[in-house]
């Protein structure tokens, strides 16, 4: 299925990158449940690598707040009321 089709289903499952579909997922999970959420760069990367600093990017950090927010409207709850650190 090409991202196209996912839009237009209108489903926010990231493509086929199974790391990124963990930190969909792990975010997802702490949106729906946490009162409280972080969201780091890649894990395992130093700072000075560039998917370190491809993944700190503004669309990146976008992206995943728009799965945390997703996440909190699916549950019913505010995303206002989710405190985001980093």
């Amino acid at each position: 299925m090409t991202n196209i089709a996912r839009a237009v289903e209108g489903r926010d499952e990231p493509a086929q990158d199974p790391d990124r579909r963990r930190r969909a997922a792990h975010l997802k999970l702490a949106g729906r449940h946490a009162d409280i959420v972080g969201i780091k760069p890649e894990p395992g990367r130093a700072p000075s690598h560039r998917a370190h600093r491809r993944d700190l990017a503004p669309e990146k950090l976008d992206e995943k707040l728009r799965w945390l927010r997703r996440a909190r409207k699916r549950r019913g709850r505010r995303f206002t009321d989710l405190e985001i650190t980093r």
